[in-house]
């Protein structure tokens, strides 16, 4: 029996083992122990202090010599190379030659030292990838090839515009929503012929809000920290500051106020079937104003310091610096003008039932463009640096200039009749009922990948 088992069966007689004998290997004689504590930390060792962190690994650099080979980065895999000291390196694995998390940003750039070629690249979301001048637009789990023609290639990788991919979304109540617009951290959307409205945070959870009175609420806007909503056909106008609490006020006629917006500390609607606008500095008290003719008036918008109105039926639009005094203007063909919107320097305005779109850079000049499908578009905004159109039907439209536009797809076909943007997301009410969609900013989860070179260029 060894020394150790004899002291545990022997107690108390513990003084007859000494401490040096306490300290032998279990089972081994003293010759055997001073044999083995020559060995410990001689040369021929490998002494544990040649690690100083977590993964690091002994490697061989010769024959009977080692070192130390430091521990990887995250994701990283050890790979054979007979060019580094110890015949190891860490590496991307084979097939993932950069893998990136872009959360919570739209745009980063990304540097990866990789040989020439053309690789594959995969993106978990819809991302857009530049690489010198050339841009490569990925989509959700479709590979596309990506010319890699130097080493070391900066890459400058930003999340899919807003406005290209759209989620449904529900709304408290099935009703002929007419309006939405954003302010106070809050989207607000009313409806006609009610008293019915809702708000909501993100544009995904709503609550039911309710007007001063039921009535046929047409549009809606904020501006100077107020909602100001107006009605087709009577004198009635609400404000709100919060879009929860509303107090009626009265314009200074009864009309068919059919749009509303504010720009240049003033509030301005204009009125269907009249020559009829008004101006509010509070959207408390509203004073009449002339439009240049009486016309079909039907959206008004601001932007370049200029009031813009659009009507349906004709070519003729107005220009104000005030919202006070308007000038005529001529649009480049007779249409059914819906809605004119201002962004990036230019005002973009889409007609119902066409593929026609028109630009201008002032309000004044205008130049035709096209949508890229005939739709009864009826609403466009401008935010994030892209103009979002929306169409009654399944069809929506993007553009990052009025000029070259791109179908995109809503998420369920309706009546969808108004589009505005706030908190980094789009959102889109419909009439006739309870649907509503979101698209955000690209500032989502995106995980982005370049694979190893292709042969196959998608």
């Amino acid at each position: 029996m060894s020394k150790a088992r004899d002291i545990a069966s022997a107690i108390p007689a513990p003084a007859t083992v000494s401490s040096v004998e306490l300290g032998y290997l279990d089972g081994v004689t003293s010759a055997i122990q001073t044999q083995v504590d020559s060995k410990i930390g001689s040369a021929s060792a490998i002494n544990p202090t040649i690690v100083d962190a977590k993964g690091d690994i002994i490697a061989s650099t010769a024959a009977d010599a080692v070192s130390r080979l430091a521990v990887g980065a995250n994701d990283t895999v050890l790979t054979a190379d007979s060019a580094t000291a110890t015949g190891l390196k860490w590496a991307a694995p084979a097939g993932a030659y950069f893998a990136g998390n872009l959360t919570t940003v739209s745009t980063a750039t990304l540097t990866q030292t990789i040989g020439t070629g053309i690789y594959t690249a995969f993106a978990s979301a819809p991302v857009s990838v530049t690489v010198g001048a050339n841009v490569t637009n990925l989509l959700t789990d479709t590979p596309r090839s990506i010319n890699i023609t130097a080493a070391g290639t900066s890459m400058v990788v930003a999340a899919a515009a807003a406005g290209v991919n759209w989620t449904q979304r529900t709304l408290p109540v099935s009703a002929f929503w007419v309006s939405v617009t954003f302010g106070a951290s809050t989207f607000v959307a009313v409806v006609y012929n009610s008293s019915i409205a809702a708000t909501s945070a993100d544009g995904i959870t709503w609550t039911q809000r309710t007007l001063p009175v039921s009535e046929t609420w047409h549009s809606v806007t904020f501006g100077a920290g107020v909602f100001v909503a107006v009605t087709l056909g009577s004198a009635i106008a609400a404000t709100s500051a919060d879009g929860i609490t509303w107090t009626q006020r009265t314009l200074p006629v009864s009309a068919f106020w059919a749009s509303v917006t504010f720009g240049a500390s003033t509030f301005v609607a204009v009125a269907q079937s009249s020559s009829i606008a008004a101006t509010s500095a509070d959207g408390i008290t509203w004073t009449q104003r002339t439009l240049p003719v009486s016309t079909s008036w039907y959206s008004v918008t601001f932007g370049a310091s200029t009031f813009v109105a659009v009507a349906l039926g004709s070519s003729i639009a107005a220009t104000s610096a005030d919202g006070i005094t308007w000038t005529q203007r001529t649009m480049p063909v007779s249409a059914d003008w819906r809605s004119v919107t201002f962004g990036g320097s230019t005002f973009v305005a889409v007609a119902n039932g066409s593929s026609i779109a028109a630009t201008s850079p002032d309000g004044i000049t205008w130049t035709q463009r096209t949508m890229p499908v005939s739709a009864p578009w009826t609403s466009v905004t401008f935010a994030a640096s892209t103009f979002v159109a929306v169409a009654s039907g399944i069809a929506a439209a993007t553009s990052p200039d009025g000029i070259t536009w791109t179908q995109r797809t809503l998420p369920v076909s309706a009546s969808w009749r108004a589009v505005t943007f706030g908190g980094g997301t789009f959102v889109a009410v419909a009439q006739s009922s309870s649907i509503a969609a979101t698209s955000a900013d690209g500032v989502l989860p995106i995980a982005f990948s370049i694979d190893a070179p292709s042969t196959t260029n998608f």
